[in-house]
């Protein structure tokens, strides 16, 4: 099940932080924005793959903070 749909289901939920563990190219940002997540917690193993999610985060704005961590 995807994570807004679980989130939805807790009638009036809005998270808070989010952890992304995967986060491959950071293609649910726009999700969790929609959401209403003041920030969310990217991580990404894979060398490349974590640059190309930087950069695409990094080109985002409004209010949800993102942070990509490298582990």
């Amino acid at each position: 099940m995807i994570i807004d749909d679980l989130i939805r289901r807790a009638e009036g939920y809005v998270p808070g932080v989010i952890v992304h563990v995967g986060a491959h190219k950071g293609g649910e940002a726009g999700r969790y924005e929609t959401l209403g997540a003041r920030r969310v917690i990217w991580i990404e193993a894979d060398d490349e793959t974590a640059e190309m999610a930087r950069r695409k985060l990094a080109r985002r704005s409004g209010a949800t903070e993102h942070t990509l961590l490298q582990a």
